[in-house]
């Protein structure tokens, strides 16, 4: 009996080919995810290929090979990704997968991370916030977080760096691997160039459920 396949929703990033995988009941969400993944980055040019694995630029991808590349990490990390935990940044000319407040918070809740504040320090040039994460197995990580002072209200740039230094310490202690704005120069720093629609994420999801 020939093998069943299925055909996934995700063209090829350098033609409008459909890859096409088999089809196993027992292969999990995650794995069709990065089963369809890999058939797709299989075909970029070794150029591009450098420039994802080494790099970890995703802005040579497709917008339908992005989608499930968001899918994937969120399924990976068992975030909600209809919550929109993440998004596509652009740093130093590069697009990268940023982790966001919302998705830092989603993953303290998920792995019982506690968090608290060791102290903080403010200067007439700088406010700085120092915090520790806790597993529930005792294993804790430090971490800190500092904003320049500039006019305006003090009490929102201290929500803000409490906010960055929670994002920063929960990133470490789960081992996510996230890129931070911070390791980009400042020049380099750019908003969000793509955050993916509600509807597209449930459409990547349901292609693999």
């Amino acid at each position: 009996m020939p093998e069943e396949t299925t055909q996934a929703v995700i063209p090829s990033p350098v033609s409008t080919a459909v890859a096409v995988v088999p089809a196993s009941p027992s292969l999990s969400r995650k794995e069709k995810l990065a089963a369809q993944l890999n058939l797709a980055v299989s075909e970029l040019p070794d150029r591009d290929m450098e420039r994802l694995l080494i790099g970890g630029d995703i802005g040579m991808l497709s917008p339908p090979v992005k989608l499930a590349y968001y899918a994937y990490q969120c399924e990976r990390m068992g975030l909600d990704p209809m919550s929109r935990p993440l998004e596509f940044l652009s740093l130093s000319g590069k697009t990268v997968l940023y982790m966001k407040k919302e998705g830092a918070e989603m993953l303290r809740v998920k792995h019982g991370v506690s968090v608290e504040v060791l102290k903080d320090e403010t200067t007439p040039e700088m406010y700085t916030v120092w915090v520790r994460a806790t597993m529930p197995d005792g294993r804790h990580e430090d971490n800190i977080a500092a904003l320049p002072i500039v006019k305006g209200d003090l009490g929102i740039l201290k929500m803000k760096c409490y906010s960055k230094a929670l994002r920063r310490v929960t990133l470490a202690i789960t081992g996510c691997g996230f890129t931070d704005e911070d390791d980009a120069p400042p020049t380099g720093r750019h908003a969000a160039v793509f955050e993916p629609p509600a509807a597209a994420l449930a459409a990547a999801g349901n292609a693999v459920a």
